[in-house]
């Protein structure tokens, strides 16, 4: 969702309307109690958190991005991941995307993201944990995704670092990182803060703010969400979030973004 480097998606008011109401709604259903949480899907900022061994944490989504000349949409994202011991994630993430604007529209496959998180420092539950999470971007599996913008350039390898603290029924999460771009593409530093509050024990809501920025310019691009996980089950969990640019000289400036998806768990192993 930041920059044109992470996957971009945008929406038609129709769908900006329907992500706010579902937002909202979930909200409502919650109650009144406080909430800050937990990043990760559906936030710009990871968190040190792993599936657990043997299980499979399966995102199926649909973002939505939208600027003033380009409506960006990723239907579906698949982003699946499978913990090894219980400090190990191992990730694979691919969109189909689909780019609207005065030209028409075009459809591909975007790039395919590859990493392997390892939380090294673990605390307990409302101890510090740090974690670091490198990830290789590779080329579309569709060649003609990067003629169509619906895919970079090359290679490209993200490099960050997660961090975790709770404080009873809040929690801090926060992320720093670099992306080593291909030549043709600005690398970047980035960072982002996620604050949360459980509603109960699997349910939260989060308030995010993430930065990027081009290195050696003045460009750079700053976004506020707004999220919530909801399980609807012990295999099945509802995440959501809208947000929107608050200042944008990397890209063109997103008036809106939306992320809607359902968070499969699946056990491979016995308890």
């Amino acid at each position: 969702m930041l920059t044109s480097y992470k996957t971009k998606l945008s929406s038609s008011r129709c769908i900006r309307g329907i992500c706010a109401c579902a937002l909202l709604t979930a909200f409502s259903a919650l109650g009144s109690h406080a909430a800050l949480a937990d990043g990760g899907p559906p936030m710009v900022t990871d968190d040190p958190g792993t599936p657990g061994d043997g299980r499979f944490e399966i995102n199926l989504a649909t973002l939505v991005n939208r600027s003033a000349a380009v409506t960006d949409y990723e239907i579906p994202l698949a982003d699946i991941n499978y913990g090894v011991g219980e400090r190990l994630q191992l990730k694979v993430e691919t969109p189909y995307a689909m780019l609207k604007d005065a030209n028409g529209r075009a459809t591909g496959l975007g790039n395919t993201l590859v990493g392997v998180k390892w939380r090294f420092w673990d605390g307990g539950e409302e101890g510090f944990k740090l974690s670091t999470y490198p990830q290789v971007q590779l080329n579309s599996a569709s060649p003609s995704s990067k003629t169509k913008g619906l895919a970079d350039p090359g290679t490209n390898v993200l490099l960050p670092v997660q961090f975790q603290k709770g404080f009873g029924d809040w929690d801090i999460t926060a992320d720093l990182g670099r992306w080593q771009r291909v030549a043709e593409l600005d690398s970047t530093w980035l960072a982002g803060v996620v604050l949360g509050h459980k509603l109960h024990a699997n349910d939260q809501l989060m308030l995010e703010v993430h930065t990027e920025r081009a290195d050696g310019t003045h460009h750079g691009e700053t976004l506020v969400n707004l999220g919530t996980h909801i399980e609807i089950s012990p295999h099945l969990t509802l995440l959501l979030s809208l947000g929107r640019d608050i200042s944008n000289t990397l890209t063109p400036f997103n008036q809106f973004f939306c992320y809607v998806g359902m968070q499969i768990h699946i056990a491979t192993k016995s308890p």
